[in-house]
């Protein structure tokens, strides 16, 4: 059996308006909207962009306000990404970030760790800005800026 990243977040909006976050720079700034919003059709690849994009990385599905299925290369090994959003109620939904496969050997488990705290920190960031119109980066390096 191989390690696969799993993590799932609700979030107190409709489907559509989390999907749509993750192509919208305005609304997610640096954190690889970027690079989704340049991959507009299925199968294109992202070659080299911008300096906070993944080289290589491939948009493989999209369903609207359903799912988006990617591959890419962010550690040592390809790995296939789908992150599902799921209405839990009309103004809520279950975001679900599947991210897999790595092997059970030490460098597997070092990618597994790092890909766990980024889809985390990725899942954390995109509620508080949802929800409340933080963004985490900016909170971070200026506390008393609550809103930026």
């Amino acid at each position: 059996m191989e390690l696969e990243v799993i993590t799932e977040i609700p979030i107190y909006r409709p489907a559509q308006e989390v999907f749509e976050a993750l192509f919208d720079q305005d609304k997610m700034a640096d954190f690889f909207t970027s690079l989704l919003s340049s991959l507009t059709s299925e199968g294109k690849t992202a070659g080299s962009l911008q300096a906070d994009s993944v080289p290589g990385m491939e948009l493989v599905h999209v369903i609207p306000n359903e799912m988006i299925q990617f591959n890419w290369t962010v550690s040592i090994v390809p790995t296939s990404v789908l992150l599902t959003f799921t209405p839990i109620t009309h103004t809520s939904t279950l975001l679900k970030v599947v991210e897999g496969h790595w092997s059970k050997n030490s460098e597997g488990l070092r990618s597994y760790a790092q890909q766990m705290q980024t889809w985390t920190y990725f899942n954390v960031r995109l509620k508080l800005f949802l929800e409340h119109g933080l963004h985490l980066d900016s909170f971070l390096n200026n506390p008393n800026d609550k809103a930026s």
